[in-house]
């Protein structure tokens, strides 16, 4: 089963989204409440992909970007915001994510966008 790592406090979003995709693609969510949760689990635990929510992070996001591609510089990560941390968003870009997603965000095209990145990263380690 691949391993997804959120932290986000959008608790309906990742519950519904973890349930559509455990049954169509067999991926376990994560969700952790803060940055420290997910760098330790990032250390210990076997996981595909990160999401960070720029919302919990603001001004932080970019030490904790860097602070976990120092750990693993291949890992997808993507960032979920509102609209008002788009500045923020653009500024961290370069630091390795590898995309963004506005809020609100409905279930389905957040199942649809880790799947796909998932998938892309599957692809890019079997070439």
């Amino acid at each position: 089963m691949k391993r997804v790592l959120v932290l986000s406090k959008e608790e309906g979003l990742v519950e519904e989204t973890e349930q559509m995709l455990a049954k169509r693609h067999h991926i376990e969510i994560k969700n952790y409440p803060d940055s420290l949760s997910v760098i330790e689990n990032l250390l210990t635990l076997q996981c595909e992909m990160i999401i960070l929510d720029i919302d919990l992070l603001k001004e932080q996001t970019a030490r904790i970007l860097h602070i976990l591609r120092l750990i693993n510089k291949q890992i997808p990560i993507v960032l979920i915001l509102s609209q008002e941390h788009m500045p923020i968003c653009l500024a961290v870009f370069s630091g390795g994510a590898i995309s963004y997603l506005t809020k609100p965000i409905a279930s389905k095209n957040f199942c649809d966008l880790i799947a796909s990145t998932l998938k892309a990263n599957h692809l890019k380690k079997h070439k």
